[in-house]
């Protein structure tokens, strides 16, 4: 019958449309399955992120302050027990600087910055300072006639230094509204820091 080929046609062409439906359906399961792991990963990642921020939230509350060493003997090999007894004693990593130059160096820096964010800049750690009294007057004098700078408090370090010299820098301190305490130990310099650092915690 002529019939008969048009109809086995029809047939071949519908089981054809068939396979390719099929084969569309197991494409888009493959792609988009039940529990996407495209939207496990996303999910988890915004959860670490969050994580990150809050941890980082934190770290921005326990260190409120810094603590920095101007002193001649902060990178000497021998006087590595002072830094580990001052860090230890804080809960947190001293900035080091050998001479005054070099701490106000990184103080006009921060000058700077302060300045440019004027009122919209956040509010500044207070800063901490041990500091030996050979490098006393030149960072004492910057950090009181500076504009735009951090809240800072002093602690001049007279442990290498006899009695005359600490009289004459107690003396001297007395001018001096950052200084907190001319310190004759260095256990007692370290005190006064941590004593400074739950004041501004």
């Amino acid at each position: 019958s002529p019939l008969q080929p048009t109809a086995r046609t029809a047939e071949r062409e519908a089981s054809k449309t068939r396979l390719r439906s099929a084969s569309a359906r197991g494409s888009a399961s493959a792609r988009c399955p039940s529990g996407s792991p495209a939207s496990t990963t996303a999910g988890s990642s915004g959860a670490e992120a969050g994580a990150g921020q809050r941890h980082s939230s934190r770290g921005r509350l326990e260190k409120s302050s810094q603590v920095v060493w101007c002193d001649a003997r902060a990178f000497k090999e021998e006087f590595q027990s002072l830094r580990e007894e001052l860090e230890s004693t804080t809960g947190m990593a001293a900035k080091s600087h050998k001479t005054a130059e070099k701490c106000i160096r990184l103080l006009r820096k921060k000058q700077r910055v302060r300045a440019e964010r004027g009122r919209n800049r956040p509010k500044a750690r207070p800063l901490i300072f041990l500091v030996s009294w050979a490098n006393a007057h030149e960072l004492v004098d910057f950090l009181q006639t500076g504009e735009n700078m951090p809240p800072a408090k002093v602690v001049v370090l007279c442990d290498t230094n006899g009695p005359r010299t600490r009289g004459a820098a107690e003396r001297w301190s007395k001018e001096c509204p950052v200084v907190e305490l001319v310190a004759a130990s260095w256990s007692q310099a370290v005190a006064k820091a941590q004593s400074l650092l739950a004041q501004n915690s």
